[in-house]
């Protein structure tokens, strides 16, 4: 961590300099942490899940790591493609987002990682894997 001084408000600012894709995802993650600590986004996902005994933050989370892959989805949850698209659109309609745009697909991300969650493997071979 680094300290810089702005000309503007003399003030120290802090900075990390960022090395890698990973050095940013994991800036965005804390970032996140640090502004949603008492309600989340996604809240009202987790709050279904819970009452209705569904995985859909989970497959949520699985689809984005694999690249929004619906088959790599289906492996990595042991379930039919078409399944895991249901579920991912089904948060999609409880989180109110389009899930076709790429910032909201970044926001989501962030959010899930932040949780700390682990996830199957969404490796690309062709075997299917288990919970």
């Amino acid at each position: 961590m680094q300290e810089a001084i702005t000309a503007e408000h003399r003030r120290i600012v802090q900075f990390m300099p960022l090395r890698t894709f990973s050095d940013v995802s994991e800036l965005m993650i804390r970032s996140y942490r640090d502004h949603h600590t008492e309600v989340s986004p996604l809240t009202p996902l987790f709050e279904y899940d819970s009452r209705n005994g569904t995985q859909l933050a989970l497959t949520l989370q699985c689809w984005l790591n694999a690249g929004c892959s619906w088959d790599k989805t289906g492996r990595a949850l042991d379930v039919h493609r078409h399944t895991a698209q249901i579920r991912v659109e089904r948060a999609a309609s409880i989180l109110g987002v389009d899930i076709n745009d790429a910032r909201t697909r970044v926001a989501l991300w962030v959010g899930l990682e932040s949780e700390g969650k682990e996830l199957p493997d969404v490796a690309d071979d062709e075997a299917p894997h288990a919970l």
